[in-house]
C-alpha cells in the first residue's frame, strides 16, 4: 500500500505521525510525504522521503504569520484558564463543526480571520498534493490535524483520507473548508467532499476533554528529530534537572521576556537547567548563569526522562513527550491549542498552569518550586504515564489503514520478485 502523508509546515504537526510511518515502512508500505518549509527538512531528516508541495515559499509564509496573529490577539492566553473545561473545549473546537458562513458571522473578527488564515496555508499546499497523489498513484491520504488540504485531495484523487491526530483529539475541520470553496471548486469537489474515513487518537482517557469523540486508539510514541547531543545532556543529573522550552514557532515571535523571566527563575533554584530554546536572544545568552545549559533544539524524549520538571508553552508535541515520560509541567501556555493541552496538564493533576496575566517572578518561583517538590504530582504523572504505555501500537492500526486502503496487510515482496504495486506505477520509488 502506498501512504501519503500530508503535513503542515510546522515540525509540530508533523512529528507525531513519523513513528506511524515509520512503523508502515516496516511493514513493508510505500511512504511518502507531502508538505513544504521547515516539515519538509525534518521529513527528510526523519529518513522519510518527501517532496515539496509548496516550492514557491507561499504556504509556508502564511504559516509563520500565524503565530504572530495569535498572540496578538491574547484572549487565549488570557481566558483559557479559566472556568468549566467542557466549555472551553466547546468554545475552542465549535468552529470546526460549523459552516464557514457561520464561523464568519457569529464569532469574532480576529478570532474568523485567524481561522481563515489557517486554512489559506493549507489551501496553497493542495494543488501540488493532488498532483502528487494521482502522479505517484497513492492509495491512502494521511493528514494531520488542522490541515484542510487532506479531504479536499483525498476527494479530487478518490482515495480515503485519514486524519492523524497531534495529541488531544481535535475534531476534523470539515465545516471550515467553505474559506477554499475556490479551491475545491477548482478541483471539482465542492459539493462532494469526502470527510474522513477514520481518525487516529493519541488521547488516552485520563487526558480526554469532556464529551469529545473517539477514534482509533494508538499510543503516543514521543519523537522530536534527531540532534547531535553533549555529554552533559546525556549524562544523569547529579542535582534537579528543569528543562525550559518554548517549541518551534515562539521563540521567533517576540516571547523574550517569557523566556527571560522562566531563565530567572530556575536558575535561582539549585538546580541544572537545560535552556532548549533554539535561538534564544543573545542578550539572553551573555547573562545566563553557570547553571544554565544552552542546548538549543534537542529531541525532548532524550532529555525529560531525568528531568524534575519541563517548563513550556503548551504545545502538543512538548505537552505529550512530558506526559509519556512522567515528567512534571509547568505550563506557560500562549496561543492556538496550548491552552487546551495545558489544561490536559491542570485536570490530570500533572502539573501547573499559569495564565499570562501571572507571568511575574513571585508567582513563577512559587508555581517552579510546588512542581518540584509535589508527591501528588508525581504520582499523577505515573498513573498517565501508564496509560500512554497500556495504549496498542501501530500493528492493529496499520491492518485497519490497509482496509481503508482497499489492501490487506502484507510483508515486502522477497528479493527479486516483483512488486505489484511498484509494477503498477513505473517511475515511483521509496
Amino acid at each position: 500500500m502506498r501512504i501519503l502523508l500530508v503535513a503542515a509546515p510546522g515540525v509540530g504537526h508533523l512529528l507525531p505521525a513519523v513513528p506511524t510511518m515509520w512503523a508502515a515502512r516496516a511493514a513493508g508500505h510505500e511512504i511518502l510525504v507531502a508538505t513544504t518549509g521547515p516539515s519538509l527538512d525534518m521529513a527528510v531528516r526523519s529518513g522519510l522521503p518527501a517532496v515539496d508541495v509548496s516550492p514557491d515559499g507561499s504556504a509556508t509564509a502564511g504559516y509563520h504569520q500565524l503565530a504572530p496573529r495569535a498572540l496578538a490577539r491574547r484572549t487565549a492566553g488570557e481566558h483559557a484558564t479559566e472556568g468549566d473545561p467542557a466549555a472551553q473545549w466547546q468554545g475552542m473546537t465549535a468552529a470546526f463543526g460549523s459552516s464557514w458562513s457561520a464561523v464568519r458571522d457569529h464569532r469574532p473578527a480576529e478570532d474568523a480571520d485567524f481561522l481563515a488564515s489557517l486554512f489559506a496555508v493549507s489551501g496553497r499546499m493542495i494543488d501540488g498534493t493532488v498532483r502528487i497523489a494521482r502522479d505517484w498513484r497513492a492509495d491512502l491520504l494521511v493528514f494531520t490535524s488542522f490541515l484542510a488540504a487532506g479531504e479536499i485531495a483525498a476527494t479530487a484523487v478518490g482515495i480515503p483520507s485519514v486524519l492523524h491526530g497531534m495529541g488531544l483529539p481535535h475534531p476534523p475541520a470539515t465545516g471550515l473548508l467553505g474559506v477554499l470553496d475556490d479551491v475545491a471548486t477548482r478541483h471539482g469537489v465542492a459539493d462532494r467532499l469526502e470527510p474522513p474515513a477514520a481518525v487516529v487518537d493519541l488521547c488516552p482517557e485520563i487526558l480526554r476533554p469532556p464529551r469529545s469523540a473517539r477514534g482509533l486508539p494508538l499510543r503516543y510514541v514521543p519523537y522530536n528529530g534527531g540532534a547531535l547531543l553533549s555529554d552533559v545532556v546525556c549524562a544523569v543529573p547529579r542535582r534537579p534537572r528543569i528543562c525550559l522550552t518554548m517549541g518551534s514557532v515562539l521563540p521567533g515571535a517576540g516571547v523574550d521576556e517569557v523566556v527571560q523571566s522562566a531563565i530567572t527563575v530556575a536558575a535561582a533554584r539549585d538546580a541544572e537547567v537545560v535552556l532548549a530554546v533554539d535561538t534564544p536572544d543573545e542578550t539572553i545568552r551573555r547573562r545566563l548563569p553557570s547553571n544554565v545549559i544552552v542546548s538549543g533544539w534537542v529531541p525532548l524524549s532524550s532529555v525529560l526522562p531525568h528531568c524534575s520538571v519541563v517548563v513550556h508553552h503548551g504545545g502538543s508535541g512538548t505537552t505529550f513527550t512530558a506526559f509519556a515520560h512522567g515528567t512534571p509541567q509547568l505550563v506557560l501556555p500562549r496561543m492556538a491549542d496550548q491552552p487546551l493541552n495545558a489544561d490536559a496538564v491542570r485536570r490530570s493533576g500533572s502539573g501547573v498552569v499559569l495564565a499570562e496575566r501571572d507571568l511575574d517572578v513571585a508567582t513563577l518561583t512559587s508555581s517552579l518550586d510546588h512542581v518540584l517538590g509535589s508527591a501528588d504530582i508525581r504520582r499523577s504523572c505515573a498513573l498517565v504515564r501508564a496509560e500512554i504505555e497500556a495504549m496498542p501500537g501501530p500493528e492493529a492500526l496499520l491492518v485497519r489503514l490497509a482496509e481503508l486502503g482497499g489492501r490487506q496487510a502484507s510483508p515486502p515482496a522477497p528479493r527479486g520478485q516483483a512488486d505489484p504495486a511498484r509494477s503498477a506505477a513505473p517511475g515511483s520509488a521509496d
